[in-house]
């Protein structure tokens, strides 16, 4: 069981990330959150019921995982409230729907304003780090965070307007 387990850990791996990023909107902390949620499922492997689905089973455990980082940096004000987090997780899809996103988002992308394109390229694309882009950019580091703040927010409107159907502006 331990080679599909591995399997099966190696392939949600970015589905995870997306997920825990869609309800935290850090992704640095979404990285961090990540790499706990994924050891707890090698500890929990045992637990696993190889007759059940896994990917749901994946997603509660980092859905605690969310919950427990929230819980110990309760203070910060950036934090979605706990409502919000609780809709975005009820309503996220774990079936097909997920080409549907990507799909949504590449033709976002392409309506977002040109110093958005670049800045989410440089985090996502190139993977610099904040600093790294305020460095390259010529921005203070909190601008760069709005800024992608702003970008991401923008990119989700248009992906869920996309999804449902609607036109309009990214």
């Amino acid at each position: 069981m331990a080679s599909s387990y591995n399997q099966l850990v190696t392939e949600i791996q970015s589905s995870l990330f997306a997920f825990i990023f869609s309800l935290i909107g850090d992704p640095e902390a979404a990285n961090d959150i990540l790499q706990e949620t994924n050891l707890v499922l090698w500890e929990k492997e045992s637990d696993y019921d190889p007759s059940r689905p896994f990917h749901p089973w994946a997603y509660k455990i980092s859905y605690l995982q969310v919950l427990a980082y929230r819980k110990r940096v309760r203070s910060d004000r950036l934090l979605f409230d706990d409502d919000l987090v609780d809709r975005v997780a009820g309503g996220f899809e774990v079936d097909n729907h997920v080409s549907d996103r990507r799909d949504a988002l590449a033709k976002c992308l392409k309506r977002l304003e040109s110093r958005a394109t670049r800045l989410v390229q440089l985090r996502y694309h190139q993977e610099l780090s904040l600093t790294a882009i305020a460095e390259q950019c010529e921005m203070s580091l909190s601008s760069v965070k709005v800024a992608l703040f702003r970008a991401r927010k923008v990119l989700a409107d248009c992906i869920e307007r996309k999804l449902i159907g609607e036109e309009g502006p990214a």
